[in-house]
């Protein structure tokens, strides 16, 4: 009976698999299709080759970005290679000025954040963190989500703010499912921990991409800042938005 059993859920598991994959077969083409029509009936008379192109691209993620034909950052990687692919074909274009947007600093800086995060992740150091630091917050639920908000922007000050939310979050999820997703604790959390990344990335250079960018753009001008003139502006600034935003948030 339970060979029986077993043998029916792996054949029902297999069917939905191919129901899975035929029906975002069928939605891939439909996004492709769809594009193609628009873009015949909406492309003006004057429009180049590669305008014609981008115009179907356009269409053609947001296609399959509503309907999930293929995973999100999927779509994302298709429209560089895309419009790689397309723009690289004129002969006005250089291909190579695109692709070696890849290494640029920022684009390391984002993988950097994240594969810090994911490490701390594997290796529970996130845990062991708020573990070692949640004692220190006391008792009382307006210190403790003040604690949480204070780690959250210190790791961000050190890590993409991004990469630090998805951790953070993914720390206190188990907070939330005890405290149940109506509490106000859990509302608080969930506004005050992304809230609390994205203030603390202002602290550093790394801490936020736009900073890098703008440290990028101002030596390309002469202007050379350091690390630690970054921080004795942007870490007293951080803090301060932080106190006022927690305070808001207990209002």
């Amino acid at each position: 009976m339970a060979d029986s059993r077993n043998y029916s859920i792996k054949q029902l598991t297999k069917i939905q698999l191919k129901v899975a994959r035929q029906s975002r077969t069928i939605m891939f083409l439909f996004s492709a299709v769809t594009s193609i029509l628009l873009v015949l009936l909406l492309r003006d008379p004057l429009f180049t080759p590669t305008q014609d192109y981008v115009l179907f691209l356009l269409f053609f993620s947001i296609g399959l970005w509503i309907t999930e034909a293929i995973p999100p950052f999927a779509v994302g990687i298709l429209i560089v290679g895309f419009l790689v692919f397309t723009m690289g074909q004129e002969n006005t274009m250089d291909a190579k000025r695109y692709v070696q947007t890849w290494s640029d600093g920022v684009i390391w800086l984002f993988l950097g954040g994240f594969f810090l995060a994911e490490g701390m992740k594997k290796t529970k150091l996130d845990f062991l963190l708020l573990k070692i630091a949640a004692p220190k917050f006391g008792s009382q639920a307006q210190y403790i989500i003040l604690g949480l908000m204070m780690t959250t922007a210190v790791i961000s000050m050190l890590m993409s703010n991004t990469a630090t939310t998805a951790m953070m979050i993914a720390t206190v999820t188990p907070l939330f499912t005890q405290l149940g997703k109506d509490s106000n604790i859990s509302k608080v959390l969930v506004l005050g921990i992304p809230t609390a990344a994205a203030i603390g990335g202002m602290g550093t250079i790394i801490g936020s991409a736009p900073n890098a960018i703008a440290v990028g753009a101002l030596e390309g001008i002469g202007i050379k800042i350091t690390f630690i003139e970054w921080m004795i502006i942007g870490v007293p600034v951080a803090f301060l938005l932080l106190f006022m935003f927690w305070k808001i948030l207990l209002v």
